[in-house]
């Protein structure tokens, strides 16, 4: 529960740091459009751009650990690692940022989606026993007022 916490927490944090940083660029971009420094535009463009892009793989990274982290925990099988010669794939891609390997928005919608599946499958096992526990519960209950009621 504590490291649901503290990946919810983080994962804040980052986000509210790429919203910092958009809005900073665009207000340095709007700045060079009042001043007429069209030339500087399209640097201030591409320094947010990479920013964003860096604090994106930072997001990626933490989400990526947290759900590699859950899967191995529960046992579930992770997504195939096929990388092309670009370091891409449709699972995995290769961060500029870390030397390695993160999952992509759809590897973790896949794992996310392994992971609640296993999740599911594990309380359906005790949902029987459960259900017959409160039934049980219940008549006893049931047949302890009969016993002692006035």
């Amino acid at each position: 529960m504590f490291a649901r916490v503290s990946h919810w927490w983080s994962l804040r944090k980052l986000r509210q740091k790429k919203q910092r940083i958009t809005r900073a660029y665009d207000a340095d971009i709007a700045a060079a459009y009042r001043n007429k420094k069209h030339a500087d535009i399209d640097s201030i463009r591409e320094t947010q751009r990479w920013e964003e892009r860096n604090c994106g793989d930072e997001i990626a990274r933490l989400e990526t650990d947290y759900y590699l982290n859950l899967a191995d925990r529960m046992g579930v099988a992770l997504p195939p690692h096929n990388l092309d010669e670009n370091g891409d794939g449709d699972d995995w891609y290769r961060s500029d940022l870390y030397v390695r390997s993160l999952l992509t928005r759809q590897g973790r919608a896949k794992l996310r989606s392994d992971i609640r599946k296993e999740k599911r499958e594990r309380r359906e096992a005790w949902l029987p026993y459960i259900s017959a526990l409160t039934g049980l519960l219940g008549v006893t209950v049931a047949a302890l007022a009969l016993i002692y009621r006035h």
